[in-house]
């Protein structure tokens, strides 16, 4: 029997069975089926083999599906296909919790653990989900604004918002601040996430970065470990990435663009990649209007004040509404020196006691 966990369908036992005579019937092996219906090869084979309990995309089976002149109903369970429609006031009260610690050891995705909950930027949130959807032409969408302000935390939680709504099959969670906002969540059967950081800020210290991906090379060699892939990353290594990466939807993330070697070759290579892909870029600099632009200026007082009380609670400090607002205005509402004044503040706490 199959059973709906996450945005995903397995193939019914009868479905498999004539899924794969229809494809004998029309002489369509694994990979022509998936390369017309310009789905993952992958996806056709976990519909052939439901037993294997890997969902396939709603998408994707309509796709296939079309190509065989067939009803999703044919491969899927009716039942689950068509779900129980719920009310607005139904799906309002609906909570996932999900565990961020157990998504970030699902395969086809490397993003960075995320200790916080997510505050402030619902607009830009929702605007990056937008620019992120199908319907949207943008192939690339750049993050910019000063150090600090929060441009890799906006796009972390974008990815995992967009990893749980494919998992969990819902678009809200407790995990993130919007309540009061709709947004269409896209859907990505891979995420990957690279970095050309260098170096860590704490609250009292900076750590080096054991690991960053400041050249292209590095880059694919990211994209290539990521997909389970190794073995593309020999000659002609850029065409086997491309067409690997065409077979399926892909979230692909470059953090500090500024600080990549040769960034007109990275920037070429995002640019030629298949429309399945989606790049969102992380950087300091105003790159030029071939972009879809999300400018992130300093957190509006509310979110400053509301950061400040998780940070102190987290802590365990207990701070004073002058004690936020002296915070507030030392630190201009940027994310990063509210971490920092935070740690120095909560330090002089304890050497106090």
């Amino acid at each position: 029997m199959t059973q709906q966990r996450r945005r995903g369908f397995l193939a019914s036992q009868d479905g498999s069975r004539h899924l794969d005579n229809k494809m004998r019937e029309m002489s369509y092996t694994q990979e022509r089926l998936a390369t017309e219906a310009e789905v993952g090869e992958q996806q056709v084979k976990n519909l052939l083999h439901p037993h294997w309990g890997r969902k396939t995309q709603k998408d994707a089976i309509q796709k296939i599906a079309k190509v065989l002149q067939l009803e999703p109903t044919d491969i899927v369970d009716p039942n689950h296909w068509y779900p129980p429609v719920q009310t607005r006031e139904s799906t309002d009260s609906l909570v996932v919790k999900p565990s961020r610690e157990r998504l970030s050891t699902l395969p086809n995705q490397n993003l960075p653990p995320q200790d916080n909950k997510f505050i402030g930027r619902e607009k830009e949130l929702c605007d990056l989900m937008r620019y992120l959807s199908e319907d949207h032409a943008a192939p690339i969408i750049t993050v910019d604004g000063i150090g600090g302000v929060g441009k890799t935390a906006l796009v972390v939680e974008a990815a995992y918002r967009c990893l749980e709504y494919r998992e969990y099959g819902n678009a809200r969670s407790d995990s993130s601040t919007l309540s009061k906002i709709t947004c269409e969540i896209p859907l990505f059967d891979a995420i990957i996430f690279t970095s050309a950081k260098e170096n860590r800020l704490l609250p009292d210290r900076i750590l080096d970065k054991l690991t960053s991906q400041r050249t292209l090379q590095e880059i694919m060699r990211t994209i290539s470990i990521t997909l389970d892939e190794p073995s593309i990353m020999h000659e002609n290594e850029i065409e086997r990435i491309r067409k690997r990466l065409r077979q399926q939807k892909v979230l692909l993330i470059i953090d500090n663009l500024e600080t990549i070697e040769n960034k007109n070759r990275v920037l070429s290579f995002l640019y030629e990649l298949p429309k399945t892909v989606k790049s969102v870029i992380t950087t300091r600099e105003q790159i030029g209007v071939c972009f879809v632009p999300i400018h992130l200026e300093s957190l509006s007082k509310r979110e400053s004040k509301q950061l400040i009380q998780q940070q102190a609670d987290d802590k365990g400090i207990s701070l004073t509404n002058e004690d936020k607002n002296n915070l507030i205005k030392a630190s201009g509402g940027i994310p990063i020196v509210i971490y920092w004044k935070r740690g120095n503040y909560a330090n002089t706490v304890i050497l106090m006691i």
